[in-house]
């Protein structure tokens, strides 16, 4: 089926997040050349792909997305080809973030590979400082539109195993009258940060999405290193908040001191708890993503995780 991927409050003339529980907390207004972006890239239909449930049938085509600069190059390599040896069929798209020209070339030459390159002209200038990581919430987004179902992988991962099952089941036990307090979601998270999210968020993040910063210092930050995502019709029914969560996620990337607030760096500076003290430290994408999810999912961490990559992966380099 198709699903048109615009929320009717983009057409207003402001737009701000509203905490999905607390209606009293409302978020800075974002910008109206944000707003224009978000119209421009992200109004149209989408394929919804529908499941019934996912098996190891219907899901051996499911897309794996990554992405990398000419930097990267050799370490997104090893992720292709850990993907190709435990998923022959499935199709391999590779987001170029600055290859060189012979490097892009030779991934499109790969079986089932698809580079694309990332629409960097799109968006302001500063989408395209890379360790500001705006880059991977725009790339989700497209690719959800996209395929429906997917794997984002960062270039550090590689898999070690072709059983994904336990992610599907727990996406397969999503219910409609679990859906508001303890039901999965249907973006799962797979590794822990070993801190909170709080520990690790620039407060000025706050600024366009409040919180309750007492229960955020005792929820867990996940990586966003390697991502399950799932819109398919049936989750889209259970979650009907999806779209909230993606506009947000869209917005914040392209809006200046949203994802990166000024005096942001990822140098934390961890003191013995490494949830309830500030460590002077920003996680840009996977402070918002985190942030969102705990918003919206009641600070239920587990909510947003699987709780069971760590026997299907490795790091072929360190984590960002």
């Amino acid at each position: 089926m198709h699903f048109f991927l615009c929320k009717e409050y983009l057409h207003y003339p402001t737009l701000r997040y509203h905490h999905p529980v607390n209606g009293s907390l409302v978020g800075l207004a974002f910008q109206a050349n944000t707003l224009e972006i978000l119209k421009k890239m992200f109004c149209h239909e989408s394929n919804l792909y529908s499941f019934k449930s996912l098996n190891s049938l219907n899901t051996e085509h499911i897309p794996f997305v990554t992405a990398a600069n000419d930097v990267y190059f050799q370490n997104v390599l090893v992720t292709i080809r850990s993907v190709q040896m435990h998923f022959p069929y499935a199709r391999i798209v590779l987001y170029d973030l600055g290859l060189e020209r012979n490097q892009s070339e030779y991934a499109s030459k790969l079986c089932n590979v698809k580079v694309m390159k990332f629409p960097f002209d799109e968006f302001p200038e500063f989408v395209s400082t890379l360790s500001e990581f705006r880059w991977k919430p725009i790339i989700l987004m497209l690719s959800l539109m996209e395929y429906g179902t997917l794997w984002y992988l960062d270039s550090s991962i590689m898999l070690t195993s072709s059983n994904l099952l336990p992610v599907y089941n727990l996406i397969n036990q999503l219910h409609p009258n679990e859906a508001d307090t303890n039901g999965k979601c249907s973006l799962l998270f797979h590794s822990s940060s070993g801190h909170g999210i709080f520990s690790a968020t620039n407060p000025k993040m706050y600024d366009y999405f409040p919180t309750n910063l007492e229960k955020l210092k005792n929820t867990e930050m996940f990586e966003s290193g390697i991502i399950f995502a799932s819109y398919s019709e049936e989750v889209y029914s259970v979650l009907f908040w999806w779209e909230d969560f993606i506009v947000c996620c869209k917005a914040c990337a392209i809006e200046g001191p949203c994802m990166a607030p000024p005096d942001s760096n990822s140098f934390c500076q961890f003191e013995r708890n490494r949830y309830r003290n500030y460590a002077f430290c920003h996680r840009y994408d996977q402070s918002a993503f985190n942030l969102l999810l705990a918003n919206l999912l009641h600070y239920k961490s587990d909510r947003w995780s699987s709780a069971c990559m760590a026997q299907l992966l490795e790091y072929n380099i360190p984590s960002s």
